[in-house]
């Protein structure tokens, strides 16, 4: 019989761990998310927090994060003992409450993340990390008031099966709390604002994030048997169904939704993205205890509630740019109601009241939503305080947290990619040049890749200090540092000189300005869209300038003794602010000024990409 025991274990521990490891692998899918849902500059920043979750996270539920949750003796708000978990077991004792730990950490670690979407690109790195510390403990009393045995919302009949409140929950209110303080970023609610410079830096990633998140939560509810062995098993299977419908039920109506909302024109992957992830977290709580045909009906709504609450919170100047609170707060209010309503005693291996559709009245309702607002008042009590004395204490003025808790405006503008982990992305063009009033032309023309690299390494000195450079003007905007400046104008210069060489007596270089820019492009610089893709292929230029006009339509050339070049778009990057070029590239704008007053009429051959 002992033997029998030791096995049954042992195959308990190792179904708890698989399913720990697959949780812990959603980190990777929360900063993919993340990642693809901000502003390009933040990528690195971004996944060096999803990294300070668990380093400070498992660091702080060894040490108190457990003895809270499930250490003895306890009481019904909080446990007392376990504190630092080592050898004090027995050894098959030691295994299983080893193995719950580090299931119960990437709960933990969960719930912490969540905050980290909600204030990306503005919070200070520090004061993120000490919230990582300060979530876990905020976590514990949740969850041993929710799955302790002596917690006093289990006691009361309260059911959740999988972590909708002291993970999803809990966790979408902090996030809430949090964007409150940290406010939105500088200029996205500005009225006449041009929203694409807010836009997405890379909508795959976070369809990437979103498969690693819907993968993962399969090993999230199916996991939350702790074990295979007696009747779990069939628990554990009936979970992994109800995820997987309810999810497929969510992405169909988010695809529904999308249509809807662009007029059958676009299917926009954040409502894709968010009302998917709504639906899996309203699955979180009910999966062990509905039917399968019930999870259409809660998955379809959950992806539903998560995308008009995250449209809500924009018409209230909330900003959450990857929609945590709506899918994970409004996902989870939605999973606890549920469980309220579907909720079937008569089903295998759970032990649970019969909710209102299944003839147990409105009993288990009401104690699920004592549930949900017991947690958001914990979460308003314990978190807010914690925000505005870090803020606090950063800025040094009581009256405003909030200086305290965000970077810079040239951090935010530039990305803390740079200024924190000191990575540059030279190929960015939005992040180099503020845009200015002055006048000529604005428009882009996108070039080669590999071939503006190579340039760019040709043209890049070896070493990155910010020493003076012959590369370099005085005109530079004063948020744009030596280095920056160096690698983008020298490239400017490199690429100017090479085409310049190859002008012939019908290209010159005052055509540059036309190169740069053609009507489609004008139209789509007024209406905030984005330029139309060009052509790689060195063809013809297929328009002729204006006639009578010419400085108009070859844009309008900076003296040549200033040594600085035409306004507009180089190999892809952006130039909102005139660079100082060299000696070499002056003499050429000379000689194309020239040659453009005798030759502007002259249809020109392409020799640009």
């Amino acid at each position: 019989m002992a033997d029998e025991a030791n096995d049954n274990h042992a195959d308990d521990a190792t179904w708890v761990l698989t399913s720990a490891f697959i949780i812990l692998t959603m980190q990777s899918g929360f900063g993919l998310l993340e990642m693809g849902s901000s502003s390009p500059g933040f990528e690195v920043n971004i996944m060096t927090k999803n990294v300070m979750d668990v380093v400070f996270g498992a660091l702080t539920y060894w040490f108190v994060g457990y003895g809270l949750s499930y250490g003895e003796p306890s009481n019904p708000f909080m446990g007392m003992g376990d504190f630092m978990p080592g050898e004090s077991y027995s050894h098959e004792e030691s295994g299983l409450i080893y193995s719950q730990y580090i299931f119960q950490f990437s709960f933990a670690a969960t719930a912490t993340t969540i905050v980290s979407g909600a204030v990306a690109m503005r919070m200070r790195f520090l004061i993120y990390c000490a919230y990582s510390v300060y979530a876990i403990v905020v976590y514990a009393f949740v969850a041993h008031w929710v799955w302790a045995e002596n917690g006093w919302l289990r006691t009361m009949g309260v059911y959740d099966f999988a972590g909708g409140g002291p993970v999803h929950i809990l966790g979408g209110t902090s996030a809430l709390i949090a964007v409150k303080f940290v406010g939105p970023r500088t200029g996205y609610f500005q009225r006449g604002n041009n929203r694409t410079k807010f836009a997405a830096s890379s909508p795959a990633s976070t369809l990437f994030g979103l498969f690693m998140l819907w993968w993962g939560w399969i090993g999230f509810n199916c996991g939350s048997t702790f074990g295979i062995t007696g009747m779990r098993w069939i628990v554990a299977s009936r979970a992994g169904m109800i995820t997987i419908n309810a999810s497929a039920a969510g992405g169909a109506v988010s695809l529904l939704y999308t249509l809807r909302k662009t007029g059958r024109k676009q299917v926009r992957v954040h409502h894709l993205v968010h009302g998917i992830l709504g639906a899996l977290v309203s699955t979180s709580p009910t999966c062990a205890v509905i039917h399968s045909w019930q999870a259409l009906i809660i998955g379809a709504i959950g992806a539903v509630l998560a995308n008009i609450s995250n449209t809500l919170l924009k018409r209230v100047k909330i900003d959450d740019p990857v929609g945590a609170i709506g899918v994970h707060a409004g996902g989870a209010i939605w999973g606890y109601i549920a469980v309220g309503l579907f909720a079937d005693s008569e089903l295998p291996g759970v032990n649970v009241m019969d909710g209102l559709f299944a003839g147990g009245g409105g009993k288990l309702l009401g104690l699920q939503l004592l549930a949900v607002v017991s947690i958001m008042a914990w979460s308003l009590v314990i978190v807010t305080p914690f925000f505005y004395l870090a803020g606090v204490v950063s800025s040094k003025d009581w009256k405003d947290p909030r200086s305290g808790l965000r970077i810079t405006k040239q951090h935010e503008l530039l990305g803390e990619d740079k200024f924190l982990h000191g990575i540059e992305f030279p190929f960015d063009q939005s992040m180099y040049f503020e845009p200015t009033g002055s006048t000529g032309s604005q428009s882009s023309i996108n070039g080669s890749g590999e071939s503006d690299k190579q340039q760019m390494d040709d043209a890049m000195p070896n070493d990155h200090s910010d020493e003076e450079d012959p590369c370099l003007s005085s005109d530079l905007p004063i948020s744009v540092s030596m280095a920056d400046a160096r690698r983008v104008s020298c490239l400017k210069a490199a690429q100017l000189e090479s085409y310049s060489s190859m002008l012939d007596e019908e290209v010159n270089m005052s055509s540059a300005s036309e190169i740069f820019s053609d009507e489609k492009e004008d139209d789509a610089e007024e209406t905030g869209a984005s330029p139309p893709l060009q052509s790689t292929r060195p063809n013809r230029i297929h328009r002729r300038p204006r006639k009578g006009n010419s400085k108009n339509s070859l844009g309008t050339l900076r003296s040549s003794a200033t040594g600085s070049v035409p306004r507009g778009t180089v190999g892809g990057i952006r130039f909102e602010t005139p660079i100082g070029s060299t000696a070499q590239t002056a003499t050429n704008g000379a000689r194309a000024e020239e040659r453009a007053h005798t030759k502007s009429n002259r249809r020109r051959s392409g020799i640009f990409p």
